[in-house]
């Protein structure tokens, strides 16, 4: 997924540069941390309640 497509991002981006980055931001939602988390129990095919 996208972790795979960061990673290649900055690698490339730090050897082209010379620069590596100092942080990385990353924006989540509590619903897609409830159904790429597992800690929830939330199953394929029920929609998540809006909480």
């Amino acid at each position: 997924g996208s972790d795979m497509g960061a990673e290649k991002f900055m690698h490339i981006k730090a050897a082209t540069s010379q620069k590596s980055p100092d942080c990385v931001v990353m924006n989540v939602t509590v619903r897609s941390m409830k159904l790429h988390g597992g800690a929830f129990g939330e199953r394929g095919g029920i929609r998540p309640s809006k909480e």
